[in-house]
């Protein structure tokens, strides 16, 4: 078992031993299963920083290792903790986020740590790997309190792929100050920068160079293969979006410059829209025109075209031969 070496969290576990007794008693009816030692191990491995914070009184020391206990007992008893199988990412993330921001949690403990975990669960299931790179770039605000985290979490989450979360993001964009802003995008962010990245899903503040060239993604695959689709799919223009589907499986695309993503509906949107589009779509990829202007999808450009649907400067486009949706986006010129 590995020995707590803070006399200060041995003093606490000390002083409210029949408090946690009580609570592992509770649990250990709850699971039968549950292995107490392995647990303390974990415990103790995420706890035994807390006490080199400066800013903790022995108040919040106290209230912030029992609920801590208590959270992560709970956690590990029902599967989260201790199975790195199901969640791989979420006690290295967890254990980062604790101790980074340390202070924050000294707080207002039970509040953090339902947020992370539920933050950390939720966006490794969406990210994979990419949740440790979500991670390092949280780790770059530890000055700011709760609520200001979990906007900055957002719009990271947005950043690392999540292109349904682009909306709010921005929104949340407008009431962020200059400062936190210019580090979550590596560049001065203004008004007007987060106007056009409304307007536009393929600007990229980032972006020195003006960038003509058509930006390509692929979404959807055969589901044989670990992807969406029995046969080739369509794609039509709805009142929600652009939905693709097989004729089983029907979903709405999401796409920006930050990612791309496909999210099962389970009605499909009846009202199917008409608009007129900007772009120009031939019987095959090496005729697409956007605003008059032909584009050259070399990689592509010799597959015959199914079904094509757009918004403002976003296609998608699907092919007979292929189980895949062929998304096309042209960044506008200023």
């Amino acid at each position: 078992m590995v020995k707590l070496k803070s006399k200060k969290i041995i003093k606490i576990l000390k002083e409210n031993r029949k408090k946690l007794n009580a609570i592992t008693a509770l649990e250990s009816f709850r699971n039968p299963d549950l292995k107490i030692e392995e647990f303390m191990n974990y415990f103790i491995e995420i706890a035994e920083p807390l006490s080199e914070c400066r800013k903790a009184d022995e108040e919040k020391l106290e209230n912030s290792v029992l609920a801590l206990f208590e959270k992560i007992l709970s956690l590990y008893s029902r599967g989260f903790f201790g199975n790195t199988i199901k969640f791989p990412y979420l006690e290295v993330s967890f254990k980062k986020i604790l101790t980074g921001f340390n202070n924050v949690f000294l707080d207002k403990p039970v509040l953090f740590i339902s947020t992370i975990v539920n933050a950390v669960v939720k966006l490794s299931g969406q990210l994979g790997e990419k949740i440790n790179s979500w991670v390092d770039c949280l780790l770059l605000f530890k000055e700011y309190d709760l609520a200001a985290i979990k906007q900055i979490g957002f719009i990271l989450a947005w950043k690392s792929g999540i292109a349904r979360y682009r909306k709010h993001a921005l929104e949340l964009c407008k009431n962020l100050k200059s400062e936190i802003l210019g580090k979550i995008f590596n560049t001065d962010i203004s008004a007007q920068i987060i106007q056009r990245m409304g307007k536009d899903p393929w600007y990229n503040p980032e972006e020195i160079e003006k960038k003509e060239k058509p930006e390509l993604r692929l979404l959807g695959g055969f589901e044989g293969f670990n992807g969406k689709f029995v046969k080739p799919p369509n794609v039509f223009l709805c009142e929600g979006g652009i939905v693709v589907a097989d004729g089983i499986n029907c979903h709405l695309v999401y796409a920006d410059i930050y990612g791309q993503e496909l999210m099962q509906i389970n009605n499909p949107m009846t009202k199917l829209l008409n608009t007129k589009s900007l772009f120009k779509i031939g019987n095959s990829f090496e005729n697409i025109s956007y605003k008059n202007k032909q584009y050259n999808i070399s990689k592509i450009y010799n597959i015959p075209v199914k079904s094509h649907a757009a918004i403002n400067n976003t296609v998608c486009i699907t092919s007979e031969f292929s189980h895949f949706v062929f998304i096309v986006g042209i960044r506008e010129q200023e």
